[in-house]
């Protein structure tokens, strides 16, 4: 989580001061934005106690939204970040979601989404996660080409339960094939 975090974060363009997280969840991101006291930080969740502590403990405009109706102007933001959160959107539904977001970014504007991969969803008993579907790095790459954003850099990450950094270095090394994670930087064209 930390390294999706740090990375998404470092994909944030230069100079990009309107800044939206959907779905912040626990403020990871709104943490590390936060930072930066240019930035104009928005963040927003569907559950209520994630919106309270966020309004807590930040400075920043958070609000209790749905992915699928998203209150705020259209060409309004610099960046969106979107971690985690595509997968917990039905396929029926995904183009309607990222076709809003594109109306949220200014012309040029950054998009950055993540979404696992390799979780064997389709194994599992049970769903703690919530998810309604797999990603594949070329299906995520595909989506947002259709949505009308230019993939312009990405990030594969691997998820290890214990010495996350040591088999994060064997995992290159080696060339390992499934990652876990993949982290795009996109922008709306």
């Amino acid at each position: 989580t930390k390294d999706r975090i740090k990375t998404a974060v470092s994909f944030i363009p230069k100079g990009q001061l309107r800044i939206l997280d959907i779905g912040a969840g626990m403020g990871y991101v709104v943490e590390l934005v936060s930072k930066d006291k240019q930035k104009e930080i928005y963040a927003n969740d569907f559950s209520k106690i994630s919106v309270e502590n966020l309004k807590k403990r930040y400075k920043g405009n958070f609000s209790l939204q749905s992915v699928y109706d998203l209150k705020y102007p259209k060409n309004y933001f610099d960046v969106v970040l979107a971690l985690d959160v595509l997968e917990h959107i039905p396929p029926s539904k995904t183009f309607k979601v990222l076709k809003s977001v594109k109306n949220l970014l200014k012309t040029n504007g950054t998009l950055i989404v993540s979404v696992p991969m390799n979780e064997g969803l389709e194994k599992m008993q049970d769903n703690p996660n919530g998810h309604v579907r797999m990603y594949t790095e070329d299906l995520i790459r595909a989506e947002l080409k259709i949505a009308g954003f230019q993939t312009i850099e990405h990030k594969t990450l691997f998820a290890f339960p214990n010495f996350y950094h040591i088999k994060k270095i064997i995992a290159k090394l080696t060339k390992r094939k499934y990652p876990n994670n993949v982290v795009l930087k996109a922008m709306k064209t």
